[in-house]
């Protein structure tokens, strides 16, 4: 094996060890931003629960649903059914 062959051997492998190295950070950075974003998350649910807000999912998701079709029904000329 010649000197050249062992100087780009040598680069070969430095620079797949920074690109790995890079790799993991942008990783890492990743992770910790999407933990920082669960983070906040959470802290607003609880913030919320100390000012005495309710928070239910499938509640306010249902709620919504009612809305909608409330909504579409007086479109059409329809009774609202929660007004009978």
């Amino acid at each position: 094996m010649g000197i050249e062959e062992l100087v780009q051997r040598k680069a070969s492998e430095k620079l797949l060890n920074l690109l790995v190295t890079t790799l993991m950070k942008v990783m890492m950075a990743a992770a910790q931003k999407i933990d920082h974003q669960k983070m906040v998350s959470i802290k607003k649910i609880f913030d919320d629960c100390e000012k005495g807000k309710t928070y239910d999912k499938h509640q306010s998701k249902r709620s919504n649903e009612t809305s909608e079709v409330s909504s579409l029904s007086s479109l059409n000329g329809e009774k609202d059914v929660q007004s009978l």
